[in-house]
């Protein structure tokens, strides 16, 4: 189970709206963002401002930042280690 409201079916695309009247987020095509990697995570993290990185011009992923304190989040990454 993802820990997020997310699924890995492709078709069900009903969580997909985000609110884009969001001034500080960024858009960045995925070659820039591979380039600056560090940069852009950095960025997202300190400032919360999320990026929405292209492929072909078209949006393809959201880098968001995650709350320091979720627990279920935690309880993963702990999973993992």
């Amino acid at each position: 189970m993802l820990p997020f409201p997310y699924t890995r079916n492709r078709r069900d695309m009903s969580h997909t709206s985000i609110n884009i009247t969001n001034k500080s987020m960024k858009i960045e095509s995925a070659s820039e963002v591979r380039k600056h990697f560090q940069e852009t995570i950095d960025h997202v993290h300190y400032t919360k401002a999320p990026v929405v990185v292209t492929k072909n011009n078209k949006p393809w992923i959201m880098i968001q930042a995650l709350p320091e304190d979720d627990k279920e989040i935690q309880k993963l990454i702990n999973t993992q280690a």
